[in-house]
């Protein structure tokens, strides 16, 4: 009797592991991705995309560090989607420190605006004719497709799922997974 108690308490452990763990459907086509780590939310409607990252609430942000070697990517919000047939491989928002750069301080905005948008091909090359953003919204990094063609290249297989990557300087970087509701 014990071990059948035991097993249906492991059983009963098991199931919530698996609710918790796994994406909570919201309002207005979203997905929120609930993991230890950190949430992401991915949108997609009318032919656009948004990202949204977990918040990171540092109110003072430095860029350019005297720590970080010239040549150096510093920051980085990027996306890779769930494809292996897609010739992307990623795609987001980018600070390198260049040689000769002056340490610098602000907010996230100022900080995201300093950045590059890139999407990168599977070859490690730069896509110059497709297009990506970056924004601040609150205190959330969204990095965002609002171009068709590029919609196209990204979504034409209808990836399951996104995988965001956060790197920032004196931190683990994080990674998270979000699923992709298509309307």
């Amino acid at each position: 009797m014990r071990n059948i108690v035991i097993y249906i308490y492991l059983l009963f452990i098991s199931l919530l592991v698996i609710v918790f763990r796994n994406d909570v459907y919201s309002s207005g086509g979203e997905y929120n991705s609930i993991d230890n780590s950190c949430s992401a939310v991915v949108s997609i409607e009318d032919h656009t995309a948004s990202f949204i990252f977990p918040i990171v609430t540092d109110t003072k942000w430095t860029w350019y560090r005297d720590t970080t070697n010239d040549n150096s990517l510093e920051y980085s919000w990027t996306i890779s989607l769930a494809d292996s047939d897609s010739p992307i491989s990623n795609f987001g928002a980018y600070l390198f420190k260049f040689p000769g750069s002056t340490p610098r301080n602000g907010t996230l905005e100022a900080l995201i605006m300093k950045t590059q948008h890139s999407i990168f091909g599977s070859s490690g090359k730069v896509e110059d004719d497709l297009k990506v953003n970056a924004k601040v919204e609150g205190d959330a990094v969204t990095i965002y497709i609002d171009d068709i063609d590029t919609y196209n290249v990204l979504f034409h297989s209808r990836p399951p799922y996104a995988r965001f990557y956060i790197r920032l300087p004196d931190r683990e970087s994080v990674s998270c997974d979000a699923n992709i509701d298509y309307y």
